[in-house]
């Protein structure tokens, strides 16, 4: 409703049917958020090819899937997500609603360690797009999700912020570690580093990309670069029950 009326483009006219069916033709394969976020995307981009051009109508999209492949497809719920500035208040809500939401205390609070390294670690190095600028921007976007299919549940943490390629230099080193030990490795190593005062200093973020190792069960990550020094930078931490009988959410 609303969505094929809503006008752009170079002549100002309605979005259409023709063009909304051709979303669905090229697109109906993809899972459904990713399909979500394509209707979002074309839309906007019609629309703002007009100067001050309003929404004309209130727009709503309704999706389903029918049939046996429905029933294997991973499904997530979502517990967090935010994206925008960064402050302690934002990080604070975000573990209330990690608390109110998972009943599993060890799962909670390895969820909630990861949660707040990974917000405080794009407060204090997070930059603008801006080449050559070093100057800190707080912000970006971090993702709590329970996941569960046929035969696995777990949850996963992502946090995507901009950095610097001094930055990387830095990050990547020890992420190629944490995935090259088991989990009594990195947390032997989290020691050392703890102990010697090794990567420590006034911003944090020297052991505390151990500390998320430590406590997940896989770490996957991307550095996407935008311009010659400056990388979207996305780190997915993989978190899972000890008891996969019981649902923890």
């Amino acid at each position: 409703d609303g969505y094929l009326d809503q006008n752009g483009g170079e002549k100002g006219f309605p979005f259409g049917k023709r063009k909304f069916a051709n979303i669905i033709k090229v697109n109906y394969e993809l899972p459904m958020e990713s399909q979500k976020e394509i209707f979002i995307n074309e839309l906007t981009k019609y629309k703002e090819q007009l100067i001050d051009n309003d929404r004309t109508d209130d727009i709503t999209v309704v999706a389903f899937e029918i049939g046996e492949h429905s029933n294997l497809r991973e499904e997530k719920l979502e517990i967090v997500r935010y994206k925008g500035m960064l402050t302690q208040n934002v990080i604070a809500n975000c573990i209330n609603s990690i608390e109110d939401q998972i009943a599993n205390m060890g799962i909670m609070r390895n969820i909630s360690i990861i949660t707040v390294e990974c917000c405080q670690n794009m407060m204090n190095y997070s930059k603008n797009r801006e080449i050559g600028s070093q100057q800190i921007v707080p912000m970006g976007s971090i993702k709590v999700q329970y996941c569960f299919n046929n035969n696995d549940e777990y949850y996963e943490v992502t946090a995507i912020n901009i950095i610097s390629n001094q930055d990387k230099e830095k990050i990547e080193p020890k992420l190629i570690e944490i995935q090259s030990l088991d989990k009594p490795a990195i947390k032997k190593r989290y020691r050392e580093l703890r102990k010697s005062g090794a990567n420590k200093h006034e911003k944090g973020a020297g052991i505390g990309i151990y500390e998320i190792g430590k406590v997940s069960d896989s770490i996957e990550y991307e550095f996407k670069a935008i311009n010659k020094d400056k990388y979207i930078f996305t780190i997915k931490s993989v978190i899972k029950p000890k008891n996969r009988k019981k649902k923890n959410i």
